[in-house]
């Protein structure tokens, strides 16, 4: 790939456009940034990616991708399982998280009246893995060429939602609409952000 760090944003024209972040502008708390150099042609997905040489202004930071998939792991942690006083599975526990969970960085996250009374609403900080091409049945040898970058994301859960299921019903994780905050870029062969 043509990029080591990739963002999504609202241009001041209220283009949504994917570039690389002017470092200078990148604050520390990764949730604004102010110029990027846009996407001019090709795709992020392949090496085809070309960028303006000249930074835009950027509006307003939207999540890294707009995802056509969701897939979690649990209990992948064994200090997590531990907490929870649940056996680690001997095979990974797959399920599927709703696309309207996502939420841009530093939007609000709206806590459904479901979820309110404390202790209810549970956090977990997360390393996503953006798969950058379709596949199936990868070997753990060919997996890293699927990958497209990293970005690390905050999941918020609803615990008595999530304490209904068994484990083996789980094939959609409880998550409230915009319940999963991604910091803002996705990266490529780095994991900082």
């Amino acid at each position: 790939s043509t990029w080591n760090k990739i963002v999504r944003f609202e241009s001041v024209e209220g283009k949504v456009l994917y570039g690389i972040p002017v470092e200078a502008s990148v604050p520390s708390s990764s949730r604004t940034l102010s110029s990027a150099f846009p996407l001019i042609s090709g795709s992020i997905w392949d090496a085809s990616a070309e960028f303006l040489t000249s930074p835009v202004t950027v509006k307003k930071l939207l999540s890294p991708i707009s995802p056509v998939a969701i897939f979690g792991i649990g209990l992948n942690y064994r200090d997590h399982a531990a907490e929870t006083k649940k056996e680690i599975p001997q095979n990974p526990v797959v399920f599927m998280k709703y696309l309207s969970a996502v939420q841009n960085p530093g939007d609000p996250i709206v806590i459904p009246k479901i979820a309110s009374e404390k202790p209810e609403v549970d956090y977990e900080a997360e390393l996503a893995v953006v798969i950058g091409s379709d596949c199936r049945d990868v070997t753990p040898e060919h997996a890293h060429k699927h990958i497209l970058g990293y970005t690390a994301r905050t999941n918020l859960i609803a615990l008595s939602l999530q304490a209904r299921k068994k484990p083996n019903e789980r094939k959609h994780r409880p998550a409230c609409d915009k319940a999963t905050e991604s910091l803002s870029a996705i990266c490529n062969g780095c994991l900082s952000m």
